[in-house]
């Protein structure tokens, strides 16, 4: 029986921002990797392949625990947007933790 070529599985998440998209271009032209993005904005871009439209405030473990490993590149920026947005910003903070607790290694 002949070893299976496994393809690493990875998660960008923050996928339709700058350094999200040209990670994923990157990483897509690497023939191991299997590669998934993920953004809250739905205006996926062409070059983003196995997209998904997520609010990672929602997220699940389990759905993060089927990937090799994990790009954490999803933020809420700007600092107009977290002064008009307070109680979001703040939920994007305790989900950062939860994140963070879920993904190291």
């Amino acid at each position: 029986m002949e070893p299976q070529n496994k393809k690493i599985k990875i998660l960008i998440t923050g996928a339709n921002g700058f350094i999200g998209k040209l990670l994923m271009k990157e990483l897509q032209k690497n023939p191991n990797f299997e590669t998934f993005g993920a953004d809250i904005m739905n205006d996926q871009s062409a070059d983003i392949k196995n997209f998904m439209h997520v609010d990672f405030c929602n997220i699940s473990e389990s759905l993060l625990s089927t990937y090799d490993y994990v790009f954490h590149l999803a933020a809420m920026v700007g600092v107009d947007a977290c002064q008009n947005k307070p109680a979001k910003a703040c939920k994007s903070y305790k989900y950062q933790r939860f994140f963070i607790k879920v993904c190291k290694l």
